[in-house]
């Protein structure tokens, strides 16, 4: 795969042993949960966090689709490793696409800083809604709230928090990790994306000054929209990763057993063809989600580059946008829950045992579905090609 030729480039093609690294742990760190503290570093240090950034930046100039294509092969060997830095690369793209942003943040990305959210509330009526009040003090406010799926914040350099000012309007603030008042808490409980860093954030007393609260931008900004858009578009990645390390990991399977199922039709597995058949089935599953995905990353660089230019129908194309990538991420989740169920039929009662580990693709891919519910994005799509009802503006479409 040639780096020079436009949206093929795969940063893992240079980067092959700390691909080895990642896999070789994957099936223990989900065992156990470990957070992937040294991998996320050494990713940092190899620029992977900055990859969108320019080459005059300090990065690598990658399209959209060369990243989700990076993010699909880190994915296949941990996926919880690539969940990490979801909230970092939408925010990467928020600089990418503001004047103001990129002269704040440009610098921080390039040396490999990353960004993770301490916004969501479990006590809040919907996940997107915030609750937690500012406190004024002398010059700024404090901040105590619990925050929650605060994916990536527990190896992160900033982050960005918020709260309901004494109006009622909600505010917005980056700040370093390592500010008082902020303690990671690595408590989360899903049963796949286990190392994925999605626990919560505490927040004790953080102090906020003025001049670091922002107003939140409304979904109906261009740039905005296309973040949470980018988010889902991430998500599907995921689940394209998962589906090749389920067939990864079913071949090897097949290819080291060294008896047939009691009345399998060859004396050894890989020459059974029913066995051939079901390795089959999932590869075309896999190629399936790899070519939604890297088509709905095409497309998000086609938004890309109409915001960056002020393109007339700006508005029409996000909409598009959005209802094409959760159409394609409704189904790859569809794909991808079949495929990594489909891994048991290769082998009988060994494939089961908790030794091969095989069932943490399909928990992986049912919690990364459950990100965002799929039945509502059918409702979505269908009631935009019906009534030509726009995506609603809740940071899941």
């Amino acid at each position: 795969m040639s780096d020079s030729t436009p949206h093929q480039r795969d940063f893992f093609d240079q980067h092959t042993d700390l691909l080895a690294r990642v896999k070789e742990q994957a099936a223990d760190r989900d065992r156990t949960g470990e957070s992937p503290r040294e991998l996320i570093a050494e990713l940092k240090r190899r620029g992977f966090t900055a990859l969108r950034l320019a080459h005059e930046h300090g990065g690598q100039g990658y399209s959209v689709q060369e990243l989700i294509r990076s993010v699909i092969t880190l994915a296949s060997a941990d996926s919880s490793v690539a969940h990490v830095l979801r909230s970092h690369f939408g925010f990467a793209d928020s600089v990418l696409l503001s004047k103001t942003l990129s002269a704040k943040w440009l610098g921080h990305i390039a040396r490999g800083e990353t960004f993770a959210p301490a916004i969501s509330e479990k006590t809040s009526p919907r996940p997107m809604d915030v609750r937690s009040a500012l406190q004024p003090v002398d010059g700024g406010y404090r901040l105590s709230a619990l925050k929650s799926y605060t994916t990536g914040a527990l190896h992160a350099d900033w982050v960005y928090v918020s709260g309901l000012d004494e109006a009622g309007v909600a505010r917005m603030a980056t700040v370093p990790a390592e500010r008082d008042g902020i303690t990671m808490l690595d408590d989360f409980d899903g049963i796949g994306q286990r190392a994925s860093s999605s626990g919560s954030v505490r927040l004790n007393d953080l102090r906020l000054g003025r001049s670091e609260l922002e107003v939140e931008l409304s979904y109906n900004d261009p740039p905005i929209t296309y973040r949470s858009t980018f988010g889902q578009l991430y998500l599907l990645a995921l689940l394209a990763g998962i589906a090749q390390a389920a067939l990864d990991d079913a071949t090897t399977y097949v290819l080291g057993r060294a008896r047939p199922a009691q009345h399998g039709h060859a004396s050894i597995p890989r020459e059974d063809v029913l066995v051939q058949s079901r390795i089959g089935q999932i590869a075309s599953l896999v190629a399936l989600a790899r070519s939604g995905a890297l088509e709905a990353a095409r497309q998000m660089d086609r938004a890309h580059s109409a915001i960056r230019h002020g393109e007339a129908e700006l508005v029409s194309l996000l909409e598009r946008t959005a209802v094409f990538v959760a159409s394609v991420h409704a189904a790859v989740s569809a794909v991808v829950l079949d495929a990594t169920n489909q891994v048991f039929g290769v082998g009988s009662g060994s494939a089961i045992t908790r030794g091969q580990n095989l069932d943490r693709h399909w928990r992986n891919a049912r919690t990364v579905s459950n990100h965002s519910p799929i039945d509502y994005k059918y409702q979505v799509v269908g009631d935009n090609l019906l009534n030509s009802v726009a995506p609603p503006q809740t940071g899941y479409f």
